[in-house]
């Protein structure tokens, strides 16, 4: 897949797709701080979803991704949520789509 670049990693991940390699990228680069991360692809695009606690982890998230993955081949839907008193997430906060 031409929109992948690799440096120095080709053999130790092989074996992984690229939204298995995506995923673990974002997942590594935002220390696990994403919640309900998807990645997936959609004919030649990466679709990448999930919701940020910060404009700083959605920023992480985005940088990761642009690592592995070409900007014309890439569509982000990171939403940036804010924790409620009851501890559930607020949908209705900002959302940026690349």
């Amino acid at each position: 897949m031409s929109m992948l670049i690799m440096i120095g990693e080709e053999n130790a991940l092989q074996d992984l797709t690229i939204t298995e390699l995506l995923e673990a990228r974002i997942h590594g680069r935002t220390g696990g701080r994403l919640r309900y991360l998807r990645v997936h692809e959609i004919g030649d695009q990466i679709c990448v979803s999930a919701a940020a606690p910060s404009y700083h982890v959605r920023q992480l998230a985005e940088q990761a991704a642009l690592s592995l993955v070409a900007q014309d081949h890439l569509q982000l839907e990171i939403d940036v949520v804010s924790t409620l008193n009851s501890g559930e997430a607020d949908f209705n906060a900002t959302s940026f789509r690349r």
